[in-house]
């Protein structure tokens, strides 16, 4: 899928999307998905009294995102760039993941993204890290450092430590899809939590996201991505692993455009 304003470069497992310009069809992506992140499509899709409706979600998604520190909101702004953009690109997977948390005035914990491929069976675990350029750096570090921890991360929620963390992955998966396909998501879920509870090392599948933000016309270079992803890929802590970097200038004007809209 093109979307107007993202520069593709796409090959085998990774892929690099430059968010050159935050264009209207962006706004309207926004527009059309930001409930559908925010609390699941299934459930979206279900509600007739409009008790998910943009305005509402939008209300929410401040409510959350405007008490919290400069690098919070990066955080959380680059996951949901990361919810906008990936399945769009990869259309083969499925979001299973929401964004909001269900319990309180936050983000979900636990994995930031998580997808299910259908037709292969198969789930893929995800991990967004977001930042910006610091000191003298350029962007190939500063990205290379961000899909680190996000494999780190992505490492330790799969060694089978925190079990509870399916729970919420289980829940997700019957607000995005509807019966028999949500029973089919969460089985798959199940099963491979009781893989990792009898086996801490068997291999899942992953996706290492880094939203960088920084004046795309510095951009990152597609080949240091697909060297990352080769320098992954030997260590071979996944069973298969895609590599996913978005670059956009700043998260300030997607912040701006959620406030305008909110209050237009």
């Amino acid at each position: 899928m093109s979307i107007d304003g993202i520069t593709i470069h796409q090959e085998d497992n990774y892929i690099v999307c430059y968010i050159d310009n935050f264009s209207d069809e962006l706004k309207e992506l926004i527009r059309n998905e930001l409930t559908i992140i925010c609390h699941g499509k299934s459930i979206v899709q279900e509600d007739t009294l409009n008790f998910y409706s943009y305005p509402k979600t939008l209300k929410d998604f401040l409510s959350r995102y405007n008490n919290k520190t400069t690098k919070i909101k990066k955080g959380m702004l680059g996951e949901f760039i990361a919810h906008l953009i990936i399945d769009k690109v990869l259309p083969e997977l499925e979001a299973i993941s929401i964004f909001f948390n269900k319990e309180e005035l936050s983000i979900k914990k636990g994995f930031d993204l998580n997808y299910v491929n259908s037709k292969a069976g198969s789930i893929w675990y995800g991990e967004v890290k977001a930042g910006e350029l610091n000191g003298q750096t350029t962007p190939d570090r500063i990205n290379k450092k961000l899909l680190g921890k996000a494999k780190d991360g992505l490492i330790e929620f799969l060694s089978g430590g925190r079990p509870n963390l399916w729970d919420s992955v289980i829940i997700d998966a019957g607000l995005s899809f509807k019966s028999p396909k949500s029973k089919k998501v969460q089985d798959l879920l199940r099963n491979d939590i009781r893989a990792i509870e009898d086996n801490p090392s068997i291999k899942k599948n992953s996706i290492l996201i880094s939203v960088l933000f920084h004046n795309s016309q510095n951009r990152i270079t597609s080949d240091s991505v697909k060297q990352h992803l080769a320098d992954i890929t030997a260590e071979n802590v996944f069973l298969e692993v895609i590599v996913f970097s978005i670059q956009k200038s700043t998260y300030t004007k997607i912040e701006e455009f959620l406030i305008a809209e909110s209050q237009g």
